[in-house]
């Protein structure tokens, strides 16, 4: 996924639907849980 936690606000708003806020406290549960991996590109699926 092209999108990180360094992407604006109003682009997550746009895609998801949610604030970044949410969307970083999502991001961060999953890598935590070793779901995802943060690359130079984004965010990839383990």
């Amino acid at each position: 996924m092209a999108v990180s936690d360094k992407t604006s606000p109003e682009m997550i708003k746009a895609m998801f639907g949610i604030s970044k806020k949410n969307f970083k406290k999502a991001i961060g549960g999953l890598y935590r849980k070793k779901i995802i991996l943060f690359e130079s590109d984004g965010i990839r699926l383990v």
